[in-house]
């Protein structure tokens, strides 16, 4: 755009990254970096990159803040400090012309608290960008109580003519994306810290953004460390204890382990420089499990992608029928997959010979069902076979003294729809050690990873999950902005179709049950409360948060 020139703040990692968006698209830019060291290493990275080196007549370094006086955009990236913001916003105002737009890429800050930096409010605006260093396009637009709807207007078009998609936000506490990543990664450390369900090396594998194939924490490292305890500190000043603040978060800033940055966080670095080859999760290639002819039971709409990997990786799956009301309603939804695994599935009518390598038990709820389940399934198939029972909550423990199949026989895991990347294989001191190992080997070769978590009522994925997911409800219930958008924002996550193919009354079930154990953050809303009265139950009764056209 001809009649644009953006200044930028900042000239950190989210600066950068603006810089490079904005030149990409033959815009001048112009960085302010008050570090000399900083603006070095923009050059360098100008310089010594290929790919961005023929953008470099676009973008300008300066450590003179007046050299942004011609700037009609403004963005300020500095840290989410209300001193050090305050003053960057009032030293502008006072360079830059009365027509140009000052916004800020505060990741929790509110734009009406921070637009009393400055005299002129409503050409005040936040712009909260996602990740442009990922290709992200999608941002959040939000207005304070002072910005002209000519601002706002102005701001929307100027963002969409360079490329990016904006969705106008309704101003709360953390905005939409950091709200729910930020109270999920703090209860992820709950699960850790409080809890003791997982170890830090562990949790490291979880993946935040299972369709981006992006670990979470080292999600936290690229941003840098600061910066998320800084949002996590907030967000717990404003929503008190749904959120964790993490003392093994804060050491690591107190030891200056603030991620790529300093080249040490949650994962060492070989340099300062961040090499996205070593944030990617890479799957576990030529594992194979002896565990070839499977036998399932009771498995559930939100379990059948589990059942797929199984079919996909050659195994033998024998179910007593598909003529359930799961298979009917996913012959509704997803006929294509309907139709693979009604096709591979062997019926144990026709197989009279029933020696199985493994069984795998998805009854969820409630417990005395889990066990009874259990008890049937040892006396039809013997003692000494194997159950794997995919459950996202219960002790081991509790499981297996209530049952009577031998406890060294029995292993608790948690594979869920969207996050079979996830899975988790429950440790117990008491499994047989060449079943745990085999196990282990088995959901490696169907997941290409194995997440081995400590025995508890829930597991830590649930921690993450339904934060995620009672956040999400919580932002459509106080109208932040509407549900197509948040699904946007949250960079198309299934996160209520999640919700919806667990079940809603299933849902409130499992996290009333873990409210009484562990409180926070399993307090149900309003709204998933409202929808369960009403008989809006999700996929299996044809409304929930999506309609779907079940047949009948």
């Amino acid at each position: 755009m001809e009649d644009l020139k953006v200044g930028i703040l900042g000239g950190g990692f989210q600066g950068k990254s603006e810089a490079f968006w904005f030149a990409k698209r033959n815009v001048d830019v112009m960085v302010y970096e008050i570090s000399p060291e900083q603006r070095n290493k923009i050059y360098e990275e100008i310089v010594s990159s290929t790919k961005r080196h023929k953008y470099e007549k676009y973008i300008k370094v300066t450590g003179n803040l007046e050299d942004l006086s011609d700037c009609n955009l403004i963005i300020e990236n500095v840290p989410e400090n209300k001193a050090i913001k305050f003053k960057m916003l009032s030293d502008i105002e006072k360079v830059v012309s009365e027509d140009a737009i000052i916004a800020s890429n505060s990741s929790s800050y509110l734009p009406t608290f921070l637009a009393d930096a400055i005299e002129k409010k409503d050409r005040f605006i936040n712009i909260h960008f996602l990740g442009v260093s990922w290709g992200i396009h999608d941002l959040e637009l939000i207005p304070s109580k002072y910005t002209s709807k000519c601002t706002l207007d102005y701001t929307f078009k100027l963002l969409y003519d360079v490329g990016f998609s904006p969705i106008v936000v309704k101003e709360c506490p953390g905005f939409v994306f950091n709200r729910v990543n930020g109270m999920e990664l703090s209860n992820l450390f709950r699960a850790m810290e409080q809890h003791n369900l997982v170890d830090v090396a562990t949790l490291a594998k979880y993946l935040l953004y299972p369709i981006r194939g992006q670990w979470t924490v080292a999600f936290i490292d690229l941003l840098g460390v600061e910066i998320s305890k800084a949002l996590i500190d907030y967000l717990y000043e404003k929503f008190g204890d749904r959120v964790f603040v993490s003392d093994y978060l804060n050491g690591r800033v107190e030891r200056n382990e603030l991620g790529a940055k300093t080249g040490k966080g949650f994962y060492e670095y070989p340099s300062k420089k961040v090499d996205p080859t070593v944030l990617i999760k890479k799957p576990i290639r030529n594992v194979k499990s002896d565990y070839n002819k499977i036998f399932v039971n009771n498995v559930y709409i939100n379990q059948i992608n589990f059942l797929l990997a199984l079919i996909n990786k050659g195994k033998q799956v024998y179910m007593d029928s598909t003529d359930t009301e799961c298979f009917k309603v996913l012959e509704s939804v997803n006929k294509n997959m309907y139709d693979k695994l009604v096709q591979n599935i062997i019926l144990t009518n026709d197989y009279p010979e029933k020696q199985f390598d493994l069984i795998i038990e998805s009854k969820i709820l409630p417990f005395e069902q889990v066990v009874n389940s259990i008890n049937e399934l040892s006396d039809r198939f013997g003692k000494d076979v194997p159950i794997a029972i995919n459950t996202p909550i219960y002790k081991f423990k509790d499981i297996a003294e209530a049952s009577k199949h031998s406890s060294e026989k029995i292993v608790v895991f948690n594979c869920q729809k969207s996050f079979i990347c996830n899975t988790e294989l429950v440790r117990s001191n008491t499994y047989g050690k060449a079943i745990y190992e085999e196990i282990k080997k088995f959901i490696i070769e169907l997941t290409g990873d194995c997440l081995e978590v400590n025995d508890g009522y829930t597991r830590p994925l649930m921690f993450l999950l339904v934060t995620k997911i009672f956040e999400t409800i919580r932002c459509l219930e106080e109208e932040i902005t509407s549900r197509d958008n948040i699904i946007r924002l949250m960079q198309k996550e299934e996160i209520l179709r999640d919700a919806d193919y667990m079940g809603l009354d299933k849902l409130k079930f499992i996290t009333d049950y873990l409210y009484d154990v562990y409180g926070q953050p399993f307090e149900v809303p309003n709204l998933l409360n409202q929808m369960v009265k009403r008989n809006k139950l999700g996929v299996m009764n044809g409304t929930g948060f999506y309609d779907y056209n079940l047949q009948k």
